[in-house]
Formats: structure tokens, C-alpha cells, sequence
């Protein structure tokens, strides 16, 4: 904290530059709010504006409550004005561990110059409007230069590509690097529905009848119940009819279960079969195009009712 402080004050002049990484390593160990403070003001003057505005916010919001009006006043100033003009600038490479060094050529005065740090994953950099040029370097490789004027709080991207030419290594990845080599044609989709699923819907077209059987059988026993035995017949008589319409309509209840289950089930295995690729027979028309040729034919019989399904796979 000594020396960074020591740095800023420097009788020759602020040496903001070195002063920065000294008041972060300080705010790193100790997690002083006064380092924080200074790593803004470092930051702010070396116009590495993105970091000054997190820098003051954090600042603020550990100690705005504590400073005097008047030093708060000026630290609120400074973050308003920060914010009013920064340019966000998102970098990124092919490569990892490039170097990017930035350098702003006023209108007055001398350039300012900071370098940094990137790779495959962008990175956001608030910094200072104006002409700016940005060269990227790695070893090995031809320097990438990009310049661009940047107004105030405009946001631009770019992309420094040190191998445009050649397969890109897994330090760049690119989609397309996962996508077949050598044949490009390409491949027929679709979506067959399985065998399971047309036989779970076979299923539910044969429950379905036997239901309908089963639920007008329920019907008639307690139509009979109710016209011909309920208050006519004997005590006994009655008790049993009573408990035949009972289990008429438990069996009609469950028989729906059944369908309605089974129905369900069929709609689940359609609705998320998978996309596959369209086989060479299948093209030509020698094999069943949706995975399974059918045929169901219903049956209802005074008994009941009921499918008798064919298929070939």
C-alpha cells in the first residue's frame, strides 16, 4: 500500500501505471477499501475505464456511507462521468494467451498505450473513446492489427484470427471443426415411429373397444338392477344383483385406465421419437418408410370387442 501510495506521489510526477498493481496486491491481502479507492483512481488515469467503474462501485458500496459529502460527492462524479462515456469492446482469438496491446492516439497530448491479456473466450474491455489500434500478437504468428475510432458509449466486437488457412488446433476450436470431413453431401433425416410405439398404440386401439363393451355391459346390469330386481325381488337376490353392477363398473373403470394409459403413452413415444438418417433401402422404397408396415382390424362381438393387428418390421 506504502509503495503504491509512494508511486502516486512521485515528485517527477504520478507513476499510475506502476502504482496500479501495487494497490491491488494491498486490496488482494488486506481487502482495504482506501487500496480499492486508489486502484480506481490508477485505472481511471491509465483510462482502463471498464475497471475504474468496478473498482468505484465496490468502493461505494463498501464505504459510500462513511465519506464526507464532499469526497463522495467527487467519487459519485467520477463514476457518473465514467459510465456517461466508456466504450465496451469485446475481444477475442483463435488462440489462447494473446497478447493485445491498445493504444489511443489523442487529439492533444502524448498516446496511451495498455496491454492485455486474451484467448478463445471474449473479453469485455471498457475503455476510453477515440482512434484507437488494437495489435494482437503471439508467437510464431503474423501480428493482427485492427483500428477503429470509438465514440462514446458505442460497443464493438472483433475477432483477431492467427489461422485463417489452416485447421484450427483445440486451443481455437470452431464449429465446424466437429462436422465430417470429406463428404459434404448431405444426409436425408426423419422421423420414424419405433415399433414400441406403434405397438403401444395397437394396444390402446384394441383396449378401446373392450372398453366400450365392457362400460354398455355396466349399463345394462344396472339398468336391470334398477328396472327388474331393486325393491322387487328378494333381499338376497337384490344383494347380488347390486354387487354385480359394482363389479361391472369397477372392470368398465379399469378397462379405461388401461386405454386411457396406454393412449397416453402411444401420443408421449410419437411426439418424442428420435430424428435418424434416412437408410439407402429406405430411399429406394424397399422397406417401410416409417419403420414398420400395419394393419389393425377391429373386432366387436356381442361378448365384447377387441383389434387384431399385423405388422411387419
Amino acid at each position: 500500500m506504502k509503495n503504491g501510495v509512494s508511486l502516486m506521489e512521485d515528485p517527477d510526477g504520478a507513476r499510475y501505471e506502476e502504482a496500479y498493481p501495487e494497490f491491488k496486491r494491498a486490496y488482494e491481502l488486506s481487502g482495504s477499501l482506501n487500496a480499492l479507492q486508489n486502484m480506481a483512481i490508477c485505472a481511471m488515469k491509465l483510462e482502463r475505464d471498464g475497471e475504474a467503474i468496478e473498482h468505484y462501485e465496490k468502493f461505494l458500496a463498501g464505504k459510500g456511507d462513511s465519506l464526507e459529502a464532499g469526497a463522495k460527492e467527487q467519487v459519485e462524479r467520477d463514476l457518473s462521468t465514467l459510465k456517461s462515456t466508456v466504450s465496451w469492446v469485446t475481444v477475442q482469438s483463435d488462440k489462447t494467451n494473446v497478447t493485445l496491446t491498445d493504444v489511443r492516439t489523442p487529439a492533444k497530448g502524448s498516446t496511451v498505450t495498455n496491454t492485455y491479456t486474451i484467448g478463445i473466450k471474449g473479453t469485455k474491455l471498457g475503455i476510453h473513446p477515440g482512434q484507437h489500434s488494437f495489435t494482437a500478437a503471439l508467437s510464431g504468428k503474423k501480428d493482427q492489427t485492427w483500428n477503429v475510432k470509438l465514440d462514446n458509449g458505442s460497443k464493438q466486437s472483433h475477432s483477431f484470427l492467427f489461422d485463417t488457412d489452416t485447421p484450427v488446433t483445440a486451443e481455437g476450436l470452431k464449429p465446424d471443426d466437429l462436422k465430417p470431413h470429406g463428404d459434404d453431401k448431405t444426409v436425408e433425416m426423419h422421423r420414424p415411429v419405433p415399433a414400441y410405439a406403434w405397438a403401444v398404440g395397437a394396444i390402446s386401439w384394441a383396449t378401446i373397444p373392450v372398453w366400450i363393451g365392457l362400460a354398455v355391459n355396466a349399463k345394462l346390469v344396472r339398468n336391470d338392477y334398477e328396472n327388474n330386481v331393486k325393491g322387487i325381488a328378494p333381499i338376497e337376490e337384490q344383494n347380488q344383483k347390486r354387487d354385480d353392477v359394482k363389479k361391472a363398473n369397477v372392470i368398465a373403470d379399469a378397462m379405461l385406465g388401461v386405454a386411457g394409459g396406454t393412449v397416453l403413452i402411444s401420443t408421449i413415444l410419437f411426439l418424442v421419437r428420435p430424428e435418424v438418417p434416412v437408410e439407402p433401402a429406405e430411399q429406394a422404397g424397399d422397406s417401410p418408410r416409417f419403420g414398420v408396415d400395419y394393419v389393425i382390424a377391429p373386432s366387436v362381438e356381442a361378448a365384447g370387442g377387441g383389434a387384431f393387428v399385423t405388422a411387419r418390421f
